[in-house]
């Protein structure tokens, strides 16, 4: 019978015992050998080439991050080998995709942790997680005065926004005129 395995991994680690596992720490193929000892010191040697495929590394940019808008979200996951064949995003808010790409509304200002988990064609996955923030929209508001022909018209701004600042304005008067300051 079968009393000793002895194991190398090509990668400067060794092991014993009839199953085992080993830990690499960067792709690429290895050589691994199993030496097998019998109780009458009989050996035999079986060298099998491993392949340890690259982990995805996942990435996204998102545009625009203002409540109640379509949000884009651009996968930017790179491999050094093979290709990424799996996408999966759980956009913090309840919402679940599988494609590379999504477009999504945050309906309430707030933070949110967005997660992609990449899978590649070898079956390797990783993942990254990100917060984003969801500023709220400003309230445009100003006075409404009634005025006299050929008298200048005052207008004032009184919009507000829950958190943050306004920091332009756009004003059309409907007769052609427009203006940029608050």
């Amino acid at each position: 019978s079968i009393v000793a395995w002895n194991w190398n991994f090509d990668d400067g680690n060794t092991g014993s015992g009839k199953n085992t596992s080993n830990l690499y720490s960067a792709d690429g193929f290895y050589d691994v050998m199993l030496e097998v000892v019998s109780d009458k010191d009989c050996r035999d040697t079986l060298i099998q080439t491993v392949e340890v495929h690259p982990l995805p590394q996942p990435g996204f940019v998102s545009d625009e991050n203002c409540e109640n808008r379509l949000i884009q979200f651009t996968d930017t996951s790179v491999i050094k080998k093979d290709s990424i064949s799996d996408w999966y995003w759980d956009m913090g808010n309840g919402l679940l995709f599988g494609n590379q790409n999504v477009n999504t509304v945050y309906d309430t200002e707030g933070t949110y942790t967005v997660k992609l988990i990449v899978t590649s064609i070898a079956g390797c996955i990783d993942s990254i997680s990100q917060d984003i923030t969801i500023s709220p929209n400003p309230l445009a508001d100003f006075n409404n005065p009634d005025t006299c022909l050929k008298e200048a018209s005052k207008f004032a701004d009184l919009s507000t926004i829950a958190s943050g600042s306004v920091i332009a304005w756009t004003w059309d008067f409907g007769d052609g005129d427009t203006a940029l300051s608050q």
